[in-house]
């Protein structure tokens, strides 16, 4: 009897195919995550307890304009009503985003290291890279670079009008 425990025992802790293949929701936020490790990060991070193991058949449709995982028809319902742009959804399952994404994984792995610059270390320090993000992204557009300038015209302006300073 207590042979068969440890049998049971060895088995759990034992390197499995199925335990490696295990995709993890977050129920809140519907983010997948392909191990433990990066759940318990988002936990984390957001304060989020509440996860589910999804099964590797299970359907979805992703959004093909903001990259959006959705599980059913009311959530693609809802994000197209609150996203514009998103009109148009690949059916899908999440063994196939699985596969997906350790593949992204591995060719960012292999890629080399981009160097940071000056600036971007200190927008990141600054909690800022998002903003670094979104100047890449529009470098080819037109317009104003840097903030916007405050003077003390404005300021004086704003003033008269009853804001505080």
């Amino acid at each position: 009897r207590d042979l068969s425990r440890r049998h049971q025992i060895a088995a759990m802790s034992a390197p499995d195919e199925k335990v490696d293949a295990m995709v993890i929701k977050c129920e809140k936020t519907g983010k997948l995550f392909y191990n433990e490790a990066d759940a318990k990060l988002h936990s984390e991070e957001t304060g989020l307890q509440a996860f589910a193991q999804v099964s590797l058949e299970e359907k979805v449709w992703v959004c093909k304009e903001t990259g959006k995982v959705c599980f059913n028809e009311q959530q693609m319902a809802m994000h197209k009503r609150f996203v514009p742009e998103a009109q148009t959804f690949d059916e899908s399952n999440v063994g196939e985003l699985r596969t997906k994404a350790l593949a992204a994984a591995a060719a960012a792995a292999a890629a080399p290291a981009e160097m940071e610059t000056e600036e971007e270390t200190l927008l990141r320090s600054a909690g800022l890279a998002g903003k670094l993000a979104r100047k890449a992204a529009k470098a080819g557009e037109a317009g104003p670079s840097g903030p916007p300038l405050v003077t003390k015209e404005l300021v004086d302006q704003l003033l008269e009008m009853g804001f505080t300073e």
